[in-house]
């Protein structure tokens, strides 16, 4: 069964664009690239990160397997119909797009959408296929904080609570049955989102989400195993490094292997 497409929840989820580390980000792919390159966005979603590359200056191509998110991202352009973007419907696992790229770059945990080990290995290939000698990859994934995952997450917590000005209401987004599958090493939960007003909630979508997660030793061996070179780590957009007593996230830039 196919996951992770927000069939029911795109248009709510640039509401939740405000959190620290979605703000933090941007910041980072914007130092780690020049405007005239060429970037390819695996997973762009709605265009929260691509945007402000092509607004940089640089040429993006973003493909995602969503067509409700790129249909959001597609309604932006029209919006700044001068900037470089293209975009694509395809699957992260195998895609060709006959070009090569300056930079490629899989943001915010869009690699965990891919849940097992030979997901990922089909992607990583894909993704050779567009890569120059001097290509820099850009994978980002949360660093699990086994501690927190084995006492327990809450079952249900709300993840934001917004007032939409153009709707005319709140828009709330609520978690629920977050839990770990240790041996598949997949977390899975059900969002559901809300446009609620006066206490009445006026509609409801939900979505089940599956992510997969790496420990740090995990994604450093499924790199450098499938053909490339680990150039940089980080354990933050501010590029301070992994700590193992605090997890926050794991950044990783990448080369060929030489």
């Amino acid at each position: 069964m196919t996951l992770n497409l927000y069939e029911m929840t795109a248009e709510f989820y640039d509401f939740g664009n405000g959190r620290r580390v979605l703000q933090d980000d941007l910041g980072f792919y914007l130092n780690e690239f020049q405007a005239g390159q060429a970037i390819l966005e695996v997973g762009c979603g709605t265009g929260r990160v691509g945007l402000e590359l092509a607004k940089h200056g640089c040429e993006v191509s973003g493909l995602d397997l969503s067509i409700p998110m790129l249909n959001v991202f597609r309604r932006k352009l029209k919006s700044n119909p001068s900037l470089k973007v293209a975009l694509f419907h395809a699957d992260m696992t195998c895609f060709e797009l006959s070009m090569l790229f300056d930079g490629i770059i899989l943001p915010y945990r869009v690699f965990q959408a891919l849940r097992s080990h030979d997901e990922r290995i089909k992607c990583l290939e894909s993704i050779k296929k567009h890569m120059k000698a001097d290509t820099r990859v850009i994978v980002t994934m949360f660093d699990p904080n086994l501690k927190a995952m084995h006492d327990g997450y809450p079952k249900s917590f709300i993840d934001f609570d917004l007032y939409a000005a153009d709707l005319g209401c709140h828009v709330r987004r609520i978690i629920t049955e977050f839990e770990p599958d240790w041996e598949r090493q997949i977390v899975f939960y059900e969002m559901i989102c809300q446009k609620h007003r006066d206490g009445r909630v006026l509609e409801e979508y939900s979505e089940r989400l599956e992510l997969g997660f790496l420990l740090p030793r995990q994604a450093e061996a499924l790199f450098l195993q499938n053909g490339f070179r680990i150039e940089a780590t980080y354990g933050y957009y501010d590029y301070s490094a992994r700590l193992e007593f605090e997890p926050r996230e794991q950044i990783y830039v990448l080369g060929y292997k030489s």
